[in-house]
C-alpha cells in the first residue's frame, strides 16, 4: 500500500458504500456530490455534504 500515490500524498478517504452506492436511488446522487467534493475539493468548495459523510484517514 505504501507505494500508492494516494498513500504517500495523505489523500486517502472512507465513504459509507451501503448507504450512498449499494442501490440506485436519491442516495446515490448524495455520494456522487460526496466523491464530488474529495476529489475536486477547489471546485467543490460551496457544495455541502452532510457531516460525517465521509472521513479523511490520512
Amino acid at each position: 500500500w505504501n507505494s500508492l500515490n494516494a498513500v504517500k500524498n495523505k489523500q486517502i478517504f472512507a465513504v459509507d458504500a451501503n448507504s450512498f452506492f449499494s442501490k440506485p436511488s436519491i442516495r446515490t446522487v448524495e455520494g456522487l456530490e460526496i466523491l464530488a467534493k474529495i476529489i475536486q475539493p477547489d471546485r467543490f468548495k460551496e457544495l455541502v455534504v452532510s457531516e460525517g459523510s465521509f472521513y479523511h484517514i490520512s
